[in-house]
């Protein structure tokens, strides 16, 4: 029996974001790799991984080939035996750095890597199935010095992502700068990236429940001593008032909630829905909002003459208070990313196409 990795970014993960515990996935090779894996066979074991920098990196399944055909166009059948997407495998944090380093390496799309015996994927592989105690799976004790050093670190991001009205649910992302400063962090512990990424996820879990705010990244708590460091950490100060969330966050957590919710059973959604309260609870929220520029939007709807810019169709309706017609301006280079608010980086669009501007 073999053991492989198949690497997928975001383009290629489609297919797996509601696939279930047993059930069956078919594998066709990406358009970036000019051949098949070599000597797959059936029974042989794939750690699924996702190497996305907007993710956290790590292991979501594992499973098992049922088939080879390289025939067909689908020509490997892979059966989920362990969903991971509650709790990600990430093998550097249980020693298995080589075995890291040689998948991140792999930096094209949906590539696969066949490991060497000297590698252990079948400790790696007994680790996540069964639970079974590895020696390069002994975990370093970290002593609260340490943990402060990181803990404090860590605690600065989540104070600049709130200020900046960023996502809370993650550290690492958004802006991928946040991920040179944990690791450099770690760097003078020492850890490993892997356990310094994780142990500031759980961070922000913790934070947010003393905020009282409803975000989580589905990571287990904080062991003992890094809970109680990162309660000395936080500093109520810095934050406006309880239930306070970020616009960004509160979708983003609808998100995340609409996707367990598509997963789950029917059954399970009326129950839910049975013992619900009718009435949603109200939250507060902080939102950052640009001055814009009158003239702008002025200039842009003369322009339009009432005819949305994308789809060139006349705007849906009438305004009540003003009769002119409804069409929303629209910024090419979004203002958040920098962009300017001028005539040329604006476009009037109906209500339509500007939806599908920012989701599609």
């Amino acid at each position: 029996m073999n053991f492989w990795q198949f690497k997928f970014n975001s383009e290629y993960w489609t297919n797996w974001e509601n696939i279930q515990l047993g059930e069956i996935e078919e594998w066709q090779s990406p358009k970036t790799i000019n051949k098949e894996p070599n000597n797959i066979s059936i029974n042989d074991i794939v750690f699924i991984y996702r190497g996305s920098t907007k993710v956290r990196r790590g292991i979501y399944f594992v499973a098992k080939v049922l088939n080879v055909d390289f025939t067909d166009k689908y020509p490997i059948k892979l059966k989920i035996v362990k969903d991971l997407r509650e709790n990600i495998f990430v093998p550097e944090n249980f020693g298995f750095e080589k075995v890291v380093k040689k998948i991140n390496d792999l930096n094209q799309n949906g590539t696969y890597y066949k490991f060497s015996q000297n590698e252990n994927p079948k400790g790696m592989y007994d680790l996540i199935i069964n639970n079974k105690k590895s020696i390069k799976g002994v975990r370093k004790k970290y002593t609260k010095e340490e943990l402060t050093k990181l803990a404090n670190e860590v605690f600065k991001i989540y104070i600049d992502k709130y200020n900046k009205n960023e996502n809370l649910q993650y550290s690492i992302v958004q802006p991928s700068n946040n991920k040179k400063i944990i690791h450099t962090t770690a760097s003078k512990i020492p850890m490993s990236n892997g356990t310094a990424e994780n142990y500031s996820e759980r961070l922000f879990n913790l934070w947010n429940k003393l905020n009282n705010f409803d975000i989580h990244n589905g990571l287990e708590d904080c062991p003992k001593l890094l809970e109680e460091v990162g309660i000395e950490v936080f500093d109520k100060k810095y934050f406006l008032k309880e239930n306070i969330l970020n616009l960004i966050t509160v979708e983003k957590v609808l998100e995340e909630e609409l996707k367990k919710s598509k997963k789950d059973t029917k059954e399970n959604r009326l129950n839910r829905l049975n013992d619900k309260d009718k009435k949603p609870p109200k939250i507060e929220v902080v939102s950052t909002q640009y001055k814009r520029n009158s003239d702008v939007i002025i200039e842009v709807l003369e322009r339009a003459n009432g005819t949305c810019e994308k789809c060139k169709n006349p705007a849906p309706f009438i305004r009540k208070k003003d009769k002119t017609p409804y069409l929303e301006v629209h910024h090419i280079i979004r203002l958040a990313d920098n962009g300017n608010d001028t005539v040329e980086n604006a476009i009037a669009v109906c209500p339509n196409c500007h939806r599908e501007l920012h989701y599609a």
